[in-house]
């Protein structure tokens, strides 16, 4: 049987309780929110003169946040970090994706996952992952020290 501290760390991300939000920058707040909103179906679940929080059905939100004066977002080819949702069809999230105007890139895959990227009005990059299997794709990306 596991001890109370084995069950609690079990539950928890590392040290912490689990990923709170992700972070996307966006030059305009309402024109991305109603991006979001519009194309991934997002909701608002907390609205502030400078950020947008949608649920995104989880413990972990994505937050847009308006850039300030002065400030600009990495080349696309230089952002490495980013959001993956993940649907319950990937080919029908591509298709929807596409068919809303998204620009949306080539699916790739490893073996256990496959995965496509795409991209918002600001030129952020955003991604939709499927595995085969959660704990197969854990212990690849683990053992490969890499994330997608």
């Amino acid at each position: 049987m596991a001890s109370q501290t084995e069950t609690t760390t079990a539950k928890r991300a590392g040290i912490f309780e689990h990923l709170d939000t992700v972070i996307v920058r966006v030059r305009h707040l309402d024109k991305a929110r109603a991006w979001y909103e519009e194309k991934l179906e997002l909701k608002p679940a907390f609205v502030h003169s400078d950020i947008v929080v949608f649920d995104t059905g989880g413990a972990t939100s994505l937050t847009i946040w308006r850039m300030g004066e002065g400030e600009k977002l990495a080349p696309r080819h230089f952002q490495g970090c980013f959001s993956i949702f993940y649907p319950a069809d990937l080919d029908a999230a591509y298709a929807l994706l596409k068919d809303r105007g998204v620009e949306v890139g080539p699916f790739d895959s490893d073996g256990d996952t496959r995965w496509f990227s795409f991209h918002d009005p600001e030129g952020n990059r955003l991604g939709c992952a499927c595995t085969r299997g959660m704990a197969a794709n854990v212990s690849f990306r683990a053992q490969r020290g890499i994330c997608l």
